[in-house]
């Protein structure tokens, strides 16, 4: 899932197609890119939004985090094995992957396409990533990217260079599928799928600060949220199970 510069559509991945809906009343379909029979997308997973709007998503299955316009139309591909998430600042882009026995993290040029680095090899130690990185955003100075583990119970920080810098929310986030976002403030907002609920932790460290959300199919509940897009006030949490976003002031 990923939204707009200006907060006027949001785009959704379902298996090989990605939707994109206004997020204005009555939230309308407007445009549908890819298709399951010709597999432009095959497994199409988390994504974010450019400066000028184009969608980077993680076309999984076909080892290539690509480079599309709203529209659907084809602007450049990165190869990778496996991308899982992504996240961009200014012209370092990172991509998170699966692909085992490996370091899971890679930094790219965004302008030119070029590897910068890889770092997070597999693991549970310092520096390292537990079943692989589920989610990425960096911090608005671009100084650190903090990754959300699939496993190990915990949200790790890096330098940009690759250096591990610190531990957030560790044992109160449970394994599974999550995700990152980080406010205005510099606050970690976490996608934590396995608890049904969003939590807030200080971007320095200590204890959670605020969450909310329980089990269940009402406002304000969950039924496995596992990914986050913010935009000006705006929270969007994809309520997996559920089939359905659910935005917050």
């Amino acid at each position: 899932m990923a939204v707009s510069r200006d907060g006027a559509w949001c785009a959704v991945s379902y298996y090989h197609v990605i939707r994109v809906y206004s997020t204005t009343p009555p939230h309308a379909l407007l445009h549908t890119i890819g298709s399951p029979g010709n597999r432009q997308l095959d497994y199409p997973y988390k994504m974010c939004v450019t400066p000028v709007n184009s969608l980077l998503l993680c076309d999984y299955f076909n080892n290539r985090v690509q480079e599309l316009t709203l529209e659907g139309t084809f602007v450049r591909a990165f190869a990778v094995r496996g991308p899982i998430c992504v996240a961009l600042n200014n012209d370092v882009l990172a991509v998170g992957t699966n692909y085992k026995n490996s370091l899971y993290i890679r930094l790219f040029s965004y302008p030119i396409g070029t590897p910068l680095r890889s770092f997070g090899p597999v693991g549970s130690g310092d520096g390292q990533i537990g079943g692989r990185a589920e989610g990425m955003r960096f911090t608005q100075d671009g100084r650190f990217l903090v990754v959300a583990e699939n496993k190990n119970r915990r949200v790790s920080v890096f330098t940009v260079d690759g250096e591990f810098a610190m531990h957030i929310g560790v044992g109160v986030v449970d394994n599974s599928d999550k995700d990152v976002e980080i406010d205005v403030n510099g606050d970690i907002i976490v996608a934590d799928s396995r608890n049904h609920r969003v939590c807030v932790f200080p971007f320095e460290g200590g204890p959670m600060s605020a969450s909310w959300g329980v089990q269940g199919t009402g406002d304000g509940q969950f039924e496995d949220p596992s990914v986050l897009a913010l935009e000006g006030s705006r929270l969007y949490v994809l309520d997996r199970i559920n089939d359905r976003v659910q935005v917050f002031e």
